[in-house]
């Protein structure tokens, strides 16, 4: 099996911008605020409407389900697609947004839902109006490894591309809902402001928006003289085991992730690590400190203390972003620090000296963790 493979293209809408080079610049501002709030929906960006799509059926779409198609649409520009395409794409919150009412329907025997509207809590229906949308035909499936759930369509990925002309691998998610809002403040989860590494953290902030990548076997997408964003090596996916439990993390996992996709790899050529670190009071310092063993020098930073946690889109989303930064020579900044005695926390934007890896974590509930290379092109 290939060891890297090849990003042709990308898309991204979240808080902070409708596309890639404007959420890269968004973040990078000083601007310090977490736009995040329970208002921003797909409303924020006008979004794109795919062209063979109808004007009612993009009408009765969820938010969550037209930002998907917004960043499929951006992932697409350019690339001669043909029908010999797979598709990963996952919205855990798929449907959450309603689900209190359809819950009132189902106790008291009515049935005030349109179909389109139902069909839209499925969580794989995104993954199937895909396909549907543009004649692919090399299957179609949705993930769930809660917030590593991006890092484990990616790992799928690889046994993809050799028997595909293209993989489609995105999420997109709508967290800020009554049901996932809920969920996560009686887990305690919810905090008052992003600032992952911070000493005063007490939780997350909920993020939304959409991530897509359009993946290649790099030979085939160098002989067809593709863009090539950059290239994603074959990430590793790890338990706790009995160290952790369901909700609270170990480093077992996530260290074992960081050593084996850094075999091979010179640390001299790490850009920076960009952490889950979800501002969260015991899982932030489990992965710094992990960090910190196999990359004592590395800077560590994370993209949710500007765009918030967006659940299972974080990893493409944040992926992107790392992109971003390995193409534009930055090592980034994590917002919202106010203090900090972790040495390797990166609080300023500075360049990175051309270095061309960049690390990525992911971790999920029930002690799931994974880990990959982002590669600069």
């Amino acid at each position: 099996m290939m060891n890297k493979i090849a990003i042709t293209g990308i898309g991204l809408v979240d808080n902070l911008g409708s596309n890639p080079d404007h959420c890269f610049a968004n973040y990078i501002s000083e601007q310090k605020e977490l736009a995040v709030d329970s208002q921003f929906t797909a409303r924020k960006d006008a979004l794109l409407q795919p062209e063979n799509m109808r004007n009612p059926l993009w009408a009765s779409l969820t938010d969550s389900n037209k930002m998907a198609f917004h960043a499929v649409e951006q992932c697409l520009m350019g690339n001669p697609v043909n029908t010999d395409v797979f598709t990963l794409f996952t919205t855990l919150s798929a449907g959450n947004d309603k689900s209190i009412d359809y819950a009132d329907d189902v106790r008291q025997g009515k049935n005030t839902f349109r179909p389109k509207k139902l069909v839209q809590a499925l969580k794989d229906f995104i993954n199937g109006c895909i396909p549907i949308t543009y004649d692919f035909r090399g299957g179609s499936v949705g993930f769930n490894a809660a917030c590593a759930t991006s890092l484990y369509q990616l790992d799928y990925a690889f046994h993809l591309v050799k028997e595909h002309d293209f993989v489609l691998c995105g999420a997109s998610e709508t967290g800020n809902n009554e049901w996932d809002m809920h969920f996560f403040r009686t887990l305690g989860a919810i905090g008052t402001q992003s600032k992952p590494f911070c000493e005063t953290r007490d939780g997350f902030v909920m993020g939304e928006g959409a991530g897509c990548l359009l993946l290649e076997d790099p030979e085939k997408a160098e002989a067809r003289g593709a863009t090539i964003y950059g290239y994603i090596h074959k990430p590793c996916l790890t338990s706790d085991g009995n160290q952790g439990n369901v909700v609270a993390p170990s480093d077992t996992g996530i260290t074992a992730a960081m050593e084996k996709v850094l075999d091979g790899i010179d640390p001299e050529e790490i850009s920076f690590v960009n952490a889950h670190a979800t501002s969260t009071t015991v899982g932030d310092d489990v992965e710094y400190y992990a960090i910190e063993k196999l990359l004592p020098d590395s800077p560590v930073m994370s993209f949710k203390s500007k765009i918030g946690h967006t659940l299972s889109a974080s990893s493409i989303i944040e992926i992107i972003y790392t992109l971003m930064a390995l193409r534009n020579n930055f090592v980034p900044q994590s917002h919202n620090i106010e203090k900090c005695d972790l040495n390797n926390v990166q609080r300023e934007c500075m360049t990175s000296g051309g270095r061309k890896y960049a690390l990525k974590n992911s971790l999920g509930f029930g002690g799931k963790c994974a880990s990959v290379i982002i590669e600069k092109a």
